[in-house]
């Protein structure tokens, strides 16, 4: 208990725990004054009078306090340690130490007199007492007579030992069954060895093992000595993980700094609220009145309502993608009045390279800008796929661009204008009215290899 209450994180959970400045903080986060912090913190970029108030709040006391425990060592420790078998036990031992029973017994082991009080002692006076007595001397006189003698030393002899030894031995069960067992000459297919050879005979033939020694020594996962992973997410977390991922485009980021929709979309981008994830990502539309900003000319963004939400994510800020393979495992489920895509991009929409897209068009193929302005494509068509999980893979090499489905090479284009760095982006949007109320874009996982 000494040791764990000394490590970092239980120093950290007992200065922490049920502390008033645990609970400020706690009650902080829901704040109206920290929600103003945060939301100056995105508007404050192109607007003087927010990023005064801004840097007013950011020298707030109740701020500075709020983030100084938030970025502590101390806060983070005090969350990893929260749920942790160190806890658990530190919380056991702890509650142990403090029992009757053991107080009891660190009592006992801390007296001196202790040895007076105990059985051992009490046998101690008992021999003293029967030291004395007639009957015990007598005892002890015939014991050094001759004849006592001889029986001693006849009965404590090794010859006596080795007797009583082997006549227990050669009368036992054990010894009779080893007679019996080494007279057998069929003995061996009797023994644990052979039974052992046997089941080796029978698991080498089994279709795990054949396979082992089949690839063992191949040249099958040469794959994955030449390639290594440089970036990859299975969306386990219930959380997305936003040193991976953004919840907007990079265009966006880099423009206006929120979502904004074109004219013609019927639905807009949140900021995450569309985004969950916990066994694999899935992007959520829904049928809901939202205001947002789109593009029109010449006035140019004005804010409107929208009949639908949905989500994108990117790696834009984080990841940049040069050559190499992409891979992800996408549920082909198209919805058609809903273009949900998985692409590469360079900090615009357009030109790309859909690694897939599916809903009014199901294809694999690259987006381009025409001499007349309008979008471009060239690739496959998928309509035949059916409804189900594949892995698809986009493999960059320089201009050229090679698709899979599964390990199946489908496609191969070329593109000058993608020849750079790329982002991974996920989005869907809708393009007309849905008959439902809902629509899910689902991505179980998603790897990026460079060559080693």
């Amino acid at each position: 208990m000494k040791k764990l209450e000394k490590s970092p994180g239980i120093k950290a959970y007992n200065e922490l725990e049920g502390s008033e400045r645990l609970k400020q903080h706690n009650a902080f986060e829901d704040s109206d004054k920290l929600k103003q912090y945060n939301e100056l913190k995105t508007a404050a970029v192109n607007d003087k009078e927010k990023n005064k108030e801004f840097k007013r709040l950011s020298n707030d006391s109740a701020i500075k306090s709020y983030f100084k425990l938030e970025k502590s060592k101390n806060l983070k420790l005090y969350h990893e340690v929260i749920g942790s078998h160190n806890l658990v036990r530190y919380k056991e031992l702890k509650e142990h130490v403090n029992t009757d029973e053991f107080k009891k017994k660190v009592a006992y082991l801390k007296d001196r007199k202790k040895f007076e009080k105990s059985e051992a002692y009490k046998k101690y006076a008992d021999y003293k007492k029967l030291a004395g007595d007639s009957v015990v001397s007598f005892v002890l006189k015939y014991e050094k007579s001759k004849l006592y003698k001889n029986y001693l030393d006849v009965k404590e002899s090794f010859d006596l030992k080795r007797y009583n030894e082997l006549k227990e031995l050669i009368e036992s069960e054990d010894y009779k069954k080893q007679k019996a067992w080494l007279e057998d000459k069929k003995r061996w297919e009797k023994t644990e060895d052979a039974q052992k050879f046997k089941k080796y005979e029978t698991d080498k033939k089994k279709p795990e093992f054949v396979k082992y020694f089949k690839y063992k020594d191949s040249t099958d996962f040469d794959f994955y000595k030449n390639w290594g992973v440089v970036f990859e997410d299975s969306f386990m977390v219930k959380k997305l993980d936003d040193a991976k991922w953004m919840t907007s485009s990079l265009t966006t980021s880099k423009t206006l700094g929120q979502n904004y929709a074109m004219p013609g979309d019927l639905s807009v981008f949140t900021d995450g609220a569309n985004i969950q994830t916990g066994s694999k990502l899935s992007i959520q539309v829904k049928k809901e009145i939202k205001e947002g900003m789109v593009w029109q000319m010449p006035a140019g963004f004005v804010q409107t309502d929208f009949e639908y939400t949905s989500g994108i994510i990117s790696s834009g800020e984080h990841f940049q993608f040069e050559d190499g393979i992409v891979e992800a495992k996408i549920y082909f489920n198209p919805v058609k009045q809903v273009a949900s895509s998985f692409y590469l991009a360079n900090g615009s929409n357009v030109p790309r390279a859909n690694l897939v897209e599916m809903g009014a068009k199901n294809i694999l193929g690259l987006y381009t800008m025409n001499e007349s302005g309008k979008i471009a494509s060239e690739g496959l068509e998928i309509n035949n796929l059916k409804k189900g999980a594949y892995i698809f893979t986009l493999e960059k090499s320089g201009a050229t661009f090679t698709w899979k489905i599964n390990e199946l090479e489908v496609l191969k284009l070329t593109s000058n204008d993608l020849n750079k760095p790329l982002e991974l982006n996920a989005s869907s949007l809708v393009v007309d009215k849905l008959s439902g109320s809902s629509a899910n874009f689902d991505v179980e996982w998603v790897k990026c290899y460079r060559k080693k």
